[in-house]
Protein backbone atom coordinates (compact mmCIF):
# COMPACT_ATOMS: atom_id res chain seq x y z
CA UNK A 1 0.00 0.00 0.00
CA UNK A 2 1.44 3.40 -0.82
CA UNK A 3 1.11 6.31 1.37
CA UNK A 4 0.81 10.39 0.15
CA UNK A 5 4.62 10.85 1.05
CA UNK A 6 5.43 7.62 -1.01
CA UNK A 7 3.01 9.71 -4.26
CA UNK A 8 4.26 12.73 -3.04
CA UNK A 9 8.39 12.85 -2.88
CA UNK A 10 9.98 15.93 -1.15
CA UNK A 11 10.29 18.85 -3.85
CA UNK A 12 13.84 20.48 -4.65
CA UNK A 13 14.47 23.63 -2.95
CA UNK A 14 13.45 25.99 -5.59
CA UNK A 15 10.50 24.11 -6.77
CA UNK A 16 9.46 24.29 -2.95
CA UNK A 17 10.09 27.91 -2.48
CA UNK A 18 8.25 28.67 -5.78
CA UNK A 19 5.32 26.18 -5.29
CA UNK A 20 4.90 27.25 -1.43
CA UNK A 21 4.97 30.90 -1.96
CA UNK A 22 2.59 31.36 -4.86
CA UNK A 23 -0.38 28.89 -3.31
CA UNK A 24 0.47 31.01 0.06
CA UNK A 25 -0.31 33.85 -1.48
CA UNK A 26 -3.23 32.71 -3.60
CA UNK A 27 -5.09 31.08 -0.46
CA UNK A 28 -3.82 33.57 1.63
CA UNK A 29 -5.79 36.31 -0.76
CA UNK A 30 -9.15 34.15 -0.64
CA UNK A 31 -8.83 34.01 2.72
CA UNK A 32 -8.30 37.44 4.01
CA UNK A 33 -10.08 38.37 1.19
CA UNK A 34 -13.35 36.51 1.47
CA UNK A 35 -13.30 38.49 5.73
CA UNK A 36 -15.23 41.54 4.28
CA UNK A 37 -18.33 39.00 3.53
CA UNK A 38 -17.80 37.34 7.03
CA UNK A 39 -17.81 40.51 8.75
CA UNK A 40 -21.07 42.00 6.20
CA UNK A 41 -22.83 39.02 6.92
CA UNK A 42 -22.51 39.38 11.02
CA UNK A 43 -23.45 43.09 10.71
CA UNK A 44 -26.30 42.07 8.93
CA UNK A 45 -27.34 40.18 11.25
CA UNK A 46 -26.44 36.56 8.89
CA UNK A 47 -24.82 34.52 11.66
CA UNK A 48 -25.48 31.41 9.79
CA UNK A 49 -24.60 32.46 6.67
CA UNK A 50 -21.22 33.87 8.09
CA UNK A 51 -20.38 31.05 10.30
CA UNK A 52 -20.58 28.62 7.38
CA UNK A 53 -18.32 31.30 5.33
CA UNK A 54 -16.16 30.76 8.17
CA UNK A 55 -16.21 27.63 8.23
CA UNK A 56 -15.24 27.42 4.64
CA UNK A 57 -12.35 29.46 5.12
CA UNK A 58 -10.64 27.88 7.93
CA UNK A 59 -11.24 24.55 5.90
CA UNK A 60 -9.27 26.59 2.42
CA UNK A 61 -6.69 27.25 5.01
CA UNK A 62 -5.94 24.39 6.64
CA UNK A 63 -6.14 22.37 3.35
CA UNK A 64 -3.79 24.34 1.88
CA UNK A 65 -1.86 23.89 4.26
CA UNK A 66 -2.04 20.28 5.06
CA UNK A 67 -1.10 19.99 1.29
CA UNK A 68 2.16 21.96 1.58
CA UNK A 69 2.95 20.24 4.04
CA UNK A 70 3.08 16.91 2.21
CA UNK A 71 5.45 18.36 -0.11
CA UNK A 72 7.48 19.40 2.44
CA UNK A 73 8.84 21.92 5.02
CA UNK A 74 10.22 24.48 2.38
CA UNK A 75 6.67 24.34 0.89
CA UNK A 76 5.32 24.84 3.97
CA UNK A 77 7.14 27.57 4.99
CA UNK A 78 7.11 29.39 2.14
CA UNK A 79 3.25 29.54 1.79
CA UNK A 80 3.26 30.69 5.21
CA UNK A 81 4.90 33.38 4.07
CA UNK A 82 2.82 33.70 0.97
CA UNK A 83 -0.07 34.01 2.78
CA UNK A 84 1.82 36.46 5.29
CA UNK A 85 2.58 38.83 2.41
CA UNK A 86 -1.56 38.15 1.18
CA UNK A 87 -2.81 39.64 4.64
CA UNK A 88 -0.60 42.46 3.79
CA UNK A 89 -1.54 43.35 0.69
CA UNK A 90 -5.22 43.24 2.03
CA UNK A 91 -5.14 45.23 4.64
CA UNK A 92 -3.43 48.06 2.17
CA UNK A 93 -5.88 48.04 -0.02
CA UNK A 94 -8.73 48.28 2.55
CA UNK A 95 -6.57 51.11 3.97
CA UNK A 96 -6.12 49.76 6.88
CA UNK A 97 -2.81 48.88 8.80
CA UNK A 98 -3.48 46.29 11.87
Amino acid sequence: MLTLPAILPELPLAAGLAIGGVFGLLVGLAYFGSLTWTVDCFAEGRAGRALVLQLLRFLLLAGGLVLMALLGATALISSAIGITVARMIVLRRRGTTA
